[in-house]
């Protein structure tokens, strides 16, 4: 039995006449060629547009088998962390080693920003007299080295 959820009637609908139309034309040869004439071009229109639909739907619709590679490492990798960290017996002591690395980490990339910001503004103020120091120099002699 064909899905009529899936089915478009304005598009069977218009399969039907052009159908039906041609079997008026053989109406000749009787009317039971073109009343089986019409029943099988309205189950093949539906079938027709039950098929489009369905095909237009696996296209947009990508089917997952299951979890991606990505996935199934970050979370074997998680459950080890959590693991590592919330043991009973030493998880606490694991908890407090790795916050007191990460502080000191943290302290140590704190004053290497800080540094390197003090160099840059110290350089970035000595620009404009090194400019005029370069500007004011005696020039060079040609060819003569001092004695």
């Amino acid at each position: 039995m064909p899905d009529l959820k899936q089915v478009d009637f304005k598009q069977v609908s218009s399969d039907v006449a052009d159908r039906v139309g041609r079997a008026a034309k053989e109406l000749g040869s009787g009317a039971g060629n073109a009343a089986r004439e019409l029943a099988a071009s309205a189950e093949e229109s539906v079938n027709t547009q039950i098929r489009k639909q369905a095909k237009a739907a696996r296209k947009r619709l990508p089917t997952r088998r299951g979890p991606s590679p990505f996935t199934v490492i970050a979370g074997a990798i998680s459950g080890a962390v959590a693991v590592y960290f919330l043991d009973p017996e030493r998880g606490r002591a694991r908890r407090a080693m790795f916050v007191d690395w990460s502080s000191a980490r943290l302290r140590r990339g704190w004053h290497a920003v800080n540094q390197w910001g003090r160099q840059t503004g110290n350089t970035a103020a000595a620009l404009p007299q090194r400019m005029v120091t370069l500007r004011t120099a005696p020039p060079p002699v040609d060819g003569a080295a001092p004695p």
